[in-house]
């Protein structure tokens, strides 16, 4: 079973208990207070257990809250023009379905519709009444939406991911400079590529839920950490491709593989990436004055050699990046 599957059946089952144990919480408090109906509570409690994130927790109870005033006044309209009846009802409905569709409330017209049944089936919609039909909303959404605010940001799984992402990056450089020159090694590096790339998917499922599971959005850390191994994923696959081709080993190819040893062992340090990047650019120059090659392979080997040296100057400005703007 892949992760996200895992995690898709622990949040069913997490679900399911919530559901269950608002709508039992709802209709207790509603039949403690001796409110009409109140099984309805429990109906309006299952309904309000929709979302996943305390984001879209918060955007629901506002869409709610403003869905009931607006069947409140449609409804007071309706049966007072048409009469406590089934026409009544019916252009209620009509109306309502209508306001709601349009500003995106649709989760709330079957709470809508239960409250406002209660005003037809009373044939009256005076203070108490009212009064009744409005603390069945606040038991019944409150409950519901009380049960979404257990979720937290899952720091230490994240902590592990961001830990299995390095290691993998820590595998894939070893290998790239291992393999320059070493064409054996190309199922090796595509199975390191691959799973790279299920780290970073992993990785980019928590940090998105995690994301979402707060109210202050400034924390944008773990997401600018995922796009930040998702961009240097794509450049070592490349990287890896060139170095494969290499055919000869050089001074320069040893140079090459002992500064691609070395981001490996600082792969987690991203305060040293600006100390990096500043070597990166004085091994750059040193190259520069290796004497030209005399012969064609040698001539191509130098051409490869320099497409992997300005992909690992993305790599390392990719890291400086991003720890420029997590200081």
């Amino acid at each position: 079973m892949s992760y996200t599957k895992k995690i898709n059946v622990k949040r069913c089952i997490i679900n399911t208990l919530k559901i269950a144990l608002s709508a039992i919480v709802a209709v207790e408090i509603a039949e403690f207070f001796k409110l009409d109906s109140f099984i309805s509570a429990g109906i309006i409690a299952i309904l309000s257990v929709q979302p996943n994130t305390k984001q879209e927790t918060l955007k629901a109870a506002i869409s709610r809250i403003l869905a009931f005033l607006s069947a409140l006044l449609i409804s007071f309209t309706s049966f007072k023009l048409l009469g406590f009846n089934s026409l009544g009802y019916g252009v209620y409905l009509l109306l309502d379905v209508g306001v709601c569709v349009f500003f995106g409330w649709t989760a709330a017209i079957t709470i809508n519709a239960v409250l406002i049944s209660h005003f037809l089936l009373a044939g009256r919609m005076d203070a108490q009444i009212l009064i009744n039909e409005s603390l069945l909303f606040v038991i019944g959404v409150s409950t519901g939406f009380t049960a979404n605010l257990h979720l937290r940001k899952n720091i230490y799984q994240m902590e592990e991911l961001r830990d299995s992402t390095d290691s993998s990056i820590l595998r894939y450089l070893v290998h790239i400079s291992k393999s320059v020159a070493n064409k054996k090694l190309r199922e090796e590096g595509e199975e390191l590529f691959n799973r790279l790339n299920s780290d970073i998917e992993r990785a980019n499922f928590v940090a998105e839920e995690n994301y979402k599971n707060q109210f202050n959005l400034d924390d944008t850390y773990d997401l600018e950490y995922i796009n930040m191994r998702r961009n240097q994923a794509h450049i070592l696959y490349q990287m890896d491709k060139i170095a494969r081709s290499i055919s000869l080993k050089t001074i320069s190819t040893d140079r090459v593989e002992d500064f691609i040893k070395k981001i490996a062992l600082e792969r987690r340090n991203y305060e040293r990436a600006s100390e990096l990047l500043e070597e990166f650019y004085e091994l750059d120059a040193s190259m520069k004055s290796i004497p030209l090659p005399v012969s064609r392979p040698e001539f191509e080997d130098r051409a490869r050699l320099f497409a992997i040296m300005r992909l690992l100057e993305e790599f390392l400005q990719a890291k400086s990046e991003f720890a420029s703007n997590n200081n």
